[in-house]
């Protein structure tokens, strides 16, 4: 059985924003690559997957707390794990933190396994994956930011699937879908420190997405929709802090 990968890695211009720090497109970034790594060492990564089983890899929601992001020139330590391994998805932690072990960037990621052909949910059994792969504690809570029902929206721009857009799967890459959250949010989302994006359906070269956005207590919330279908949401929050619980 494989370690679980973890790196130095230097803070370059292309992972920070106009701050010089780690901005949220950034974060997504960094996690993407992060279990793009921790795949590839156990060997289910997705190109072997797709053409040896007929199965991809799709993100379905991610969550990101920003606790003091890293900044150019700085050197960090990158891991990132499996908290959990269900019948048909993966969930793993990120977890970036300073050579002396102090927090940065804590984040979960939930993917699913879909078939090539039916889009629908494919089980893990009998696929490249290792259902024995070791699991390790979260170090982010064990929920999402649910979505915020509400009114008040406005609108907030259209976006066209371009081939740029698309990855391997075919449809478009969850990178594309946060530039696009990111573009109707403004500066709110730019400057989250604290967001979940969720991701509700497959998107492919020719649509146009519709951008709304609401406020939301300490925050924006913002919904990319396709032919009145919700496509992707985002919930961007100013601070990294999450709310108190209610007293009993």
């Amino acid at each position: 059985m494989a370690e679980i990968p973890q790196r130095e890695v230097l803070v370059t211009s292309v992972m920070v924003c106009k701050r010089n720090d780690t901005g949220v497109k950034q974060a997504c970034m960094l996690m993407q690559d992060a279990f793009t790594e921790l795949f590839y060492a156990y060997g289910c990564n997705g190109e072997p997957m797709q053409r040896k089983c007929g199965a991809l890899w799709i993100l379905t929601r991610s969550s990101y707390r920003l606790v003091r992001p890293p900044r150019w020139m700085e050197r960090v330590i990158v891991r990132c794990w499996p908290v959990r391994i269900a019948i048909c998805g993966v969930y793993v932690n990120l977890s970036i933190t300073s050579l002396d072990g102090g927090p940065l960037l804590l984040a979960r990621a939930d993917l699913m396994l879909i078939d090539e052909t039916t889009r629908r949910p494919r089980r893990l059994a009998g696929t490249l994956f290792p259902t024995d792969m070791p699991t390790e504690p979260a170090v982010y809570p064990e929920r999402h930011e649910p979505w915020p029902e509400g009114e008040g929206a406005e609108p907030a721009g259209e976006f066209f699937v371009s081939v740029d857009d698309e990855d391997m799967n075919g449809h478009a890459n969850n990178l594309a879908y946060v530039r696009w959250l990111l573009a109707a949010g403004g500066d709110e989302a730019m400057d989250s420190r604290r967001f979940t994006l969720h991701y509700l359906r497959e998107c492919r070269r020719g649509e146009i997405l519709t951008g709304t956005r609401r406020p939301v207590p300490g925050g924006v919330a913002v919904e990319l929709t396709a032919d009145g279908i919700p496509a992707a949401q985002g919930i961007f929050y100013a601070s990294a802090e999450f709310p108190a619980e209610p007293a009993d």
